[in-house]
């Protein structure tokens, strides 16, 4: 393709490759030029796709021994305590020498 390719042409190019070559990771499977019918997800379905898919991280406090805070996910640590996912997996358990990360409540 060159700078004169028209945006037709792009779109007869992109909806030849889409049947022949089947993809399975592209959902919309006619070009129109226009953008599809998936848009970007509402903050609130992610939560709620973390709260059924996450695996929930029970937080207890050693010194007060009290439940102090439940994640509904790794990843919303990962995001707000800024913990790589490696650390967290090697700290479940003891964490700073005073928080217990658990998978049980």
């Amino acid at each position: 393709m060159n700078n004169s390719t028209t945006e037709e042409e792009i779109l007869e190019l992109e909806q030849y490759f889409i049947n022949t070559l089947l993809p399975n990771l592209n959902v919309d499977l006619n070009t129109s030029g226009k953008l599809g019918y998936h848009r970007p997800m509402l903050e609130e379905a992610k939560i709620r796709l973390r709260k059924l898919r996450g695996t929930p991280i029970y937080i207890y406090d050693i010194i007060t021994n009290n439940l102090i805070f439940i994640s509904d996910s790794k990843q919303w640590l990962y995001n707000n305590i800024s913990i790589h996912h490696t650390k967290l997996n090697q700290c479940l358990d003891l964490y700073l020498n005073r928080f217990f990360f658990l998978l049980k409540l």
